[in-house]
């Protein structure tokens, strides 16, 4: 099982509407559409919740990349993927 069917579905939701706007782009392109949603939530969350927002954050990303292809050729791929568990990568 992946971690976006453990997830409740108002959150898969959220994942399921990022993965069709982050499909089209390059993965250049999403990484930092990515990383602009977790620097959105840091800033608009109290610095205490920062790590809660963190972990938040690596669990859409990486339930997000449950549902985009790989492409081990482009760096900005191979940066995501080092922060997901093994389990999480197939080619």
């Amino acid at each position: 099982m992946t971690l976006y069917e453990h997830l409740p579905a108002d959150i898969r939701e959220v994942v399921d509407a990022y993965v069709a706007d982050l499909r089209p782009q390059p993965w250049r392109i999403r990484l930092l559409l990515l990383i602009d949603l977790l620097q959105e939530k840091l800033e608009t969350g109290a610095a205490a919740e920062h790590l809660r927002l963190l972990q938040q954050w690596t669990g859409i990303m990486t339930a997000i990349l449950e549902h985009l292809p790989p492409d081990s050729s482009v760096v900005e791929c191979l940066g995501l993927m080092m922060t997901l568990p093994p389990s999480f990568i197939q080619f």
